[in-house]
């Protein structure tokens, strides 16, 4: 689920991304769906996989997006949400919480918060 290969390496012809001995009972199968609690975010496809021995499903990379903490929306298309007021002076409204060091009302959203009628 929502997994990238990059650079590995295999013996030639034994597929350097994934490689299921020929002699395995199993199976391995590549899932195109992102695991819960992203299940309903559509993967983006990547690049197509290097693989030997019994494969089932596409044979890509795929990879599962999700908007940075204090955004909403789905990839591309992330707004910010407004910020939030926080009693940790460590917050700098990155993420959406900001610490007014006077005080005073918060504003703004995420990235670009605000502290106005400080005290």
């Amino acid at each position: 689920y929502g997994t990238i290969f990059t650079w590995n390496a295999a013996n030639s012809g034994d597929g350097d991304d994934i490689y299921n001995h020929l002699g395995s009972p199993g199976n391995i199968t590549i899932h195109n769906t992102c695991p819960s609690p992203y299940s309903s975010i559509t993967p983006f496809q990547g690049y197509a996989l290097d693989t030997c021995g019994k494969i089932e499903g596409p044979v890509h990379s795929f990879y599962c997006q999700v908007c940075p903490t204090g955004f909403n929306g789905t990839v591309p298309d992330c707004f910010a949400d407004a910020c939030q007021a926080s009693s940790n002076p460590a917050d700098l409204g990155l993420d959406g919480n900001y610490y007014c060091i006077n005080g005073g009302d918060i504003g703004g959203t995420s990235g670009s918060c605000t502290c106005t009628n400080c005290d």
